[in-house]
């Protein structure tokens, strides 16, 4: 409703007013949360703001009081992580539209303080579904969508592998931004893992998934009234230290014609499959001839900057009042690309500062140029498990 609302008022009406608010940087507190995710909190923020305002909308962010004098915005709302969903149930009430980047679980809590019609965003039932790391295999499943047998474990002695292949990926199951994804390679060395991971987990659950080889990416998609407007195909730049799969940035877009036409087909099936779908959704996919969705964000992701970064339009999209373009596909309406890329850990709160620069991103006209710039920021994000001359080939 809320949405039909806004795309009556594109010609010129009252401002569109649109709270932005991402977890991490609203409920920071000292030696509690951690800094590794601040960098691409911050980012994410700054993307969202700047393509909402250049679409005309009133943009205002929450910040937690540990940051605001650091995170400086033109208009924001200070926060804390006691209150956090109390204060954003009783200020969404004074705006249009909430958009909401947060890790499943309190992605969830979220949805279920805030009025449905008011959350850009998938209905909560299906958010709900493919914020779950287990659950969304068995929704994807039955759209026809591929993904890797999954199965969810609450420790080792209730974590049965009899009918999962080897090799294994291990990981939270209600964790966010590649936080603690290991691969296992024999069922004892699962069994070590999953309590290791299952510890780190909100709700003390381990997802056990068949690893998938291949090439790293995803697909960002914004839904209006429940049809894809726009989406794009993003290289994902990964390595695996000690058995840890470790997310370094993206190159985006891709416009290999195989990649993009299975995508468009994934795109597809999900639209069809899920309805009233609205607002940006992320997909991780392993590609190697077939494209394996390994995981699914109801939510804005880092992709995001970079697609803000090539395709100003992209707040336009988002809150429905561009002209209906169908369903565009990001490297057909922009030329060149954009690559995002961690340039360092970030451990110490005393420079916070600092952290908040710990993510490059830029444009280039090549996708060699990109990766070249890539290589020079972070070396690591270059490496295996996928060789640099076969990303030549699926650019």
């Amino acid at each position: 409703m809320a949405m039909e609302c806004l795309h009556r008022c594109s010609f010129g009406c009252t401002l569109v007013q649109v709270l932005v608010t991402e977890y991490i940087l609203s409920t920071y507190t000292p030696g509690k949360h951690d800094l590794a995710l601040i960098p691409e909190a911050y980012s994410m923020i700054l993307a969202l703001k700047g393509v909402l305002q250049k679409a005309g909308a009133r943009t205002v962010v929450t910040v937690s009081r540990y940051l605001t004098d650091i995170v400086r915005f033109s208009e924001a709302v200070q926060t804390d992580e006691e209150s956090y969903i109390d204060s954003l149930e009783r200020l969404s009430k004074s705006f249009d539209l909430v958009i909401a980047i947060a890790p499943p679980l309190q992605l969830v809590q979220i949805a279920d303080a805030i009025h449905e019609d008011k959350l850009l965003g998938p209905p909560r039932s299906i958010m709900r579904l493919l914020s779950s790391k287990h659950l969304y295999a068995r929704v994807l499943g039955e759209c026809g969508i591929s993904v890797p047998q999954t199965i969810s474990c609450a420790g080792r002695s209730r974590c049965d592998l009899s009918e999962l292949d080897g090799p294994y990926v291990v990981k939270p199951s209600m964790l966010a931004g590649g936080e603690h994804v290991y691969i296992a390679y024999s069922r004892d060395d699962v069994e070590k893992l999953v309590d290791v991971v299952a510890m780190r987990d909100p709700r003390g659950y381990a997802v056990v998934q068949r690893y998938v080889e291949g090439v790293h990416g995803s697909i960002s998609i914004v839904f209006v009234r429940g049809k894809p407007s726009l989406f794009s195909v993003n290289l994902q730049l990964v390595s695996v230290e000690d058995n840890r799969i470790v997310y370094h940035g993206n190159v985006l877009p891709l416009r290999s014609e195989p990649i993009v036409s299975q995508a468009k087909n994934v795109v597809n099936k999900l639209s069809k499959c899920l309805g009233g779908l609205s607002g940006y959704i992320g997909m991780d996919f392993v590609w190697n001839g077939e494209m394996v969705v390994v995981e699914v964000n109801p939510r804005f992701t880092t992709s995001g900057i970079g697609i803000a970064k090539l395709y100003p339009k992209l707040g336009e999209m988002m809150l429905g009042l561009a002209d209906d373009y169908g369903s565009v596909y990001l490297g057909y309406a922009v030329s060149g690309y954009a690559y995002i890329v961690k340039t360092g850990g970030c451990t110490d709160s005393s420079l916070l500062e600092q952290c908040l620069q710990g993510l490059v991103v830029g444009t280039a006209t090549s996708f060699e140029e990109s990766l070249a710039r890539v290589e020079l920021l972070n070396p690591r994000a270059i490496f295996a498990p996928t060789p640099k001359e076969y990303l030549r080939n699926i650019c």
